[in-house]
This record gives structure tokens, sequence and C-alpha cells, in this order.
């Protein structure tokens, strides 16, 4: 999208007319964006205001501003203050491919105007409060490549709604109480690659309906007991490179079943300090990073304080 860096700059900026622009806002230039006043409706494809994630404590009537801005492609306003009036804006923009909306103020009713966006084909919305209701706004944006709605209130029931987003590859839900149901539910989405459910409150035994997903590459699934049973089902996938099964100790006789991954490349496992070497041992073609559960306590009980 932008044909060159011209790194930091403030004051006037000269760039040739059909110049593709996108501008991350940084420090200092938070402060000032009555600037955006002075654009034409197409003089930005892309604008960050993340800060390196950080983001701003830039307040919502502020993000009105963005409604000058109709041709932007790309937008980020995580991390900020960002709730109703900005998203009017955002409705406003029908050429948007790129989008993050995470940790704002945003409601589910906010999201309505998702809909508005037929060309989108990145969404990021986590840590928001929101519901099922947002996955119903979005139900018909069936470009979607990727969506993240991470500790997003969802449920089971809103799972139905991604069906018609058959084109996604990568789709994260973690720390979402979605539960074994949630995952019956979730449709078959054929060119599915990467799939995030860490901490959503599912057993071993859910895990069985994984195979619906034979594309699968990689796979998060932190805090699901990996047992033999768990990774019984988890070794039929046979596209899966990388995965993550963190949380609960993982004993080296059912870690044993992934012997039979033969894609595998990388893997986060949890096992006591003692069994390092043996895992490494049982699976010497893998890349094994370990996590330690010093606690005992499963994250999933701190996720209400983000």
């Amino acid at each position: 999208m932008v044909d060159k860096k011209l790194g930091p700059a403030s004051g006037s900026v000269r760039v040739a007319a059909d110049a593709q622009i996108k501008l991350e806002v940084n420090y200092n230039g938070f402060s000032n964006l009555p600037f955006l006043d002075k654009l034409a409706d197409d003089d930005l494809t892309g604008l960050s205001f993340a800060n390196g994630s950080g983001g701003f404590e830039i307040a919502d009537k502020e993000f009105s501003r963005l409604s000058r801005c109709r041709r932007l492609q790309l937008l980020s306003i995580e991390s900020s203050e960002a709730g109703n009036q900005a998203m009017q804006a955002i409705g406003k923009m029908p050429e948007m491919r790129r989008l993050s909306i995470s940790t704002t103020t945003i409601k589910p009713a906010d999201t309505a105007v998702l809909a508005r966006l037929p060309n989108l084909l990145h969404l990021t919305m986590n840590h928001n409060d929101l519901s099922d209701e947002s996955l119903r706004h979005i139900q018909n944006l069936n470009g979607l490549v990727s969506l993240e709605a991470k500790r997003c209130g969802l449920t089971a029931v809103g799972m139905k709604y991604l069906a018609k987003l058959t084109n996604l590859r990568d789709l994260k839900l973690s720390s979402n109480k979605i539960g074994n149901s949630g995952l019956a539910a979730l449709p078959d989405l054929p060119g599915l690659e990467l799939l995030s459910i860490d901490e959503c409150g599912l057993t071993p035994a859910g895990m069985a309906v994984i195979t619906k997903f034979p594309r699968l590459k990689i796979l998060y699934s932190n805090w699901c007991e990996p047992t033999k049973e768990c990774l019984t089902h988890l070794v039929k996938l046979k596209s899966l490179k990388q995965l993550s099964i963190s949380g609960y100790p993982c004993k080296l006789s059912d870690l044993a079943v992934l012997t039979s991954a033969k894609r595998l490349k990388k893997l986060t496992v949890t096992v006591s300090k003692a069994d390092e070497e043996k895992a490494r041992e049982l699976l010497p073609n893998v890349e094994m990073k370990f996590v330690l559960n010093k606690s005992g306590i499963p994250l999933e009980i701190f996720a209400p304080l983000h």
C-alpha cells in the first residue's frame, strides 16, 4: 500500500499526487487530530494510531474527524477510547480492507456498521465488551480472510454466524466461553489454516470435531488438557505444522501420540522440568518450547480481569 517510507515528519510534507499514503501517528502527533480536517477524502489510504500496540487515550469524539477519510483501506485505532462516533465514521469507508479496533470502548450495537464494509479482508477486535451480536453483524462479510475476536464475550450461540465466511484462513477466538458445543457448532471452514481457541473451556472429548478443518496448519489450544484422547484427535490433522498445548502438564506417555504427526515442526507444551530432555528425544524433529505451570492455576481464572 505504501510506495516509500519517508520516516518521521512534522509540518507540511509533499508527495506525488498519485501516491498511496499510509500515515502512522506516534508520540506527539496524536494530540493534534484537527490536521485530519484539512485532508481530502482520498489523501490517505492508511492511518494508524496503534503506536506500537500502545495506542493513545484519544477521546471518541475526536475520531469523528475520520469521516473525511472515506477512501481509507487500512485503519488501526486500537487501545484508544474509540466508541460509537468512531464506528459511525468507519461505516462510511467502503474501501476498508484491514481494520483494527481492539481494546476500545465499542459496544455490540456499535459493530453494526461493519456490515457496510464489503471489501474488508482483515478484522481485529480483541479485548472488547462485545457479544454474539457482533458476529451477526459481520456474517455476510464473506471476503474476510482473518478474524480476531479474542476475549470478546462470545459464546457457542454465535458460532453459527461464521458459516458464510468461507474464505477465512485465520480465526482467533481465545478466551471466549465457547466450550465443546461452540467448537462443534463452528462451521466447516474449508480454507482455515490457523485456529486459536486457548482458554475456551474445551475438554479432550470436545476436540474430536477438530478434523473438520483438514487444512489446519497452526493450532493454539492452550488450557485444554493434553491427554491421550485429546492428542489422538489432533494427530488426525494431516497438515498440522505448529501446535501449542501448554497450561496443563502433559505426560510423556500421552505426548508420544504426537510421533504420528509427521508434519509437525513446532510444539509448545508443559511438561515437568525432569521430562524436558525426554520430550525432546521423543520428538527429535520438532522444535519444542516448554512453558512451566508453576502455580497450577489455569489462566482462564484471570480472564475477566483484562
